[in-house]
């Protein structure tokens, strides 16, 4: 079962923490494929400790960490994108990641 951790503004993370910048209604980009895929997704980190130098860095991202174990398999579609080291894109619902919650920390 691999594990992905999410900064979240809330703790539990409520729908928003789960929702890509698409459903957020923030513009999206029009002429790169990969742009596309990433703001239709959601952001995570591979360690906790990736997701605490991220969230230490930008701290408007949020003051909590999820831990999401996710299911075997493509249930919940995941890449590893971007240059950062451990970030990866997920690509599911709030709801079916509210359910891979299995811990929320402070940073």
């Amino acid at each position: 079962m691999p594990t992905l951790y999410r900064i979240a503004l809330n703790s539990p993370p409520d729908d928003w923490d789960f929702s890509s910048q698409r459903a957020r209604g923030e513009p999206g980009p029009e002429d790169d494929d990969l742009a596309v895929a990433l703001w239709t997704g959601v952001s995570v980190w591979a360690t906790e400790t990736q997701a605490r130098n991220k969230a230490r860095d930008f701290p408007y991202l949020g003051p909590y960490i999820a831990r999401l174990d996710l299911p075997e398999g493509p249930t919940i579609p995941r890449a590893r994108t971007l240059g950062s080291a451990g970030h990866h894109t997920v690509w599911s619902t709030p709801a079916n990641l509210h359910g891979c919650v299995r811990q929320t920390v402070n940073v």
